[in-house]
């Protein structure tokens, strides 16, 4: 993805009431990560949805999205899709977890509630990154993801 700032676009909301909800956003010291950090803190027991649009290196236009829900307390662990690439006809990303948690990545052609599907879960290794292939992306290139802790 083009870390441009003016080539990459970020975006978080809750969709009912729709509410647009602010970040501040860096890159990686490699820049291959981009992490965002909701400025005030996302609101307690709500379903977040994200939206990310830029530019591969090449000018081939890159986007993903999903959601996750932002709970009332406890440790938070953070899941992060980065690194997405298409390779012939399949699509890949990698997911960062800590070690050792359970994580499931799912897959669906919209965004409604009951509609997703599980690609895989596994436990991470002790480097904390998963990479996932998705053999669906053959037969449909339109396709969204996210990632959640447990099976």
């Amino acid at each position: 993805m083009d870390t441009n700032a003016n080539m990459t676009t970020v975006q978080f909301f809750v969709p009912s009431p729709l509410t647009f909800l602010a970040t501040f956003y860096s890159w990686s010291a490699d820049r291959t990560i981009l992490t965002c950090s909701p400025t005030p803190a996302f609101p307690s027991n709500k379903t977040i949805f994200w939206g990310v649009t830029g530019k591969s290196a090449n000018g081939e236009s890159l986007s993903e999205s999903g959601f996750f829900s932002a709970g009332s307390g406890g440790p938070a662990v953070t899941l992060v899709l980065t690194n997405s690439a298409w390779a012939g006809n399949m699509f890949s990303f990698d997911v960062v977890a800590p070690a050792s948690q359970t994580i499931t990545v799912e897959f669906s052609s919209t965004l409604q509630a009951g509609s997703w599907t599980a690609l895989q879960t596994t436990n991470t290794p002790a480097g904390g990154t998963v990479h996932i292939i998705d053999p669906h992306s053959s037969s449909n290139r339109f396709l969204f993801y996210h990632a959640r802790t447990g099976s």
